[in-house]
C-alpha cells in the first residue's frame, strides 16, 4: 500500500507517441504497530464494548503510517506502471491529540467498513416524476 504522490508519462522522442508508459510515483506506507507502550495505542473508540461482535478491536480500521528504510529515515518510494494500481482507498486521519492537525506521520486508518463494489446497487438515472 501507498501513497500516490506523482502520475507522469515517459514519452521516447525516438518512438512512437503510442509507445508512451504512463508511471506513477508512490510513497510507500506500512502498518503502524499496535498495543501497549511504545507501540501507538488503541483510542477509546477502537475498543470492543459489551454490545460488539465478537472480534473488532480496532474499529476504526487499520492503522498506516510512512514505510521507512531500515538504513535512514528517509521514506520508501517505488515507481511502478499505472495499469498495475488496483484500486483507491479513502483514508480517515488519526488526529494528533488535544490538536486540530493530523500527518501520516501520526497515522492514518484505511476505512474497513467499506461495501464491496458488487454489492453496492447499480447507479441508474432517476425515474422520479414520471
Amino acid at each position: 500500500m501507498g501513497r500516490l504522490m506523482l502520475v507522469f508519462k515517459l514519452e521516447l522522442p525516438e518512438t512512437q507517441p503510442t509507445t508512451a508508459t504512463e508511471l506513477c510515483l508512490v510513497r510507500k506506507m506500512a502498518l503502524k504497530p499496535r498495543g501497549a507502550p511504545p507501540r501507538t495505542q488503541y483510542l477509546a473508540a477502537e475498543k470492543r464494548t459489551a454490545h460488539d461482535e465478537l472480534g473488532p478491536h480496532n474499529k476504526l480500521g487499520d492503522l498506516w503510517t510512512w514505510a521507512t528504510s531500515h538504513t535512514a529515515s528517509r521514506g520508501k518510494f517505488v515507481v511502478i506502471p499505472a495499469q498495475i494500481i488496483l484500486q483507491t482507498v479513502p483514508m480517515m486521519p488519526k488526529w494528533r491529540e488535544q490538536t486540530h492537525g493530523w500527518s501520516v506521520q501520526t497515522g492514518v486508518f484505511q476505512n474497513s467498513y467499506l461495501l464491496d463494489p458488487r454489492l453496492r446497487p447499480p447507479f441508474t438515472a432517476c425515474q422520479c416524476g414520471k
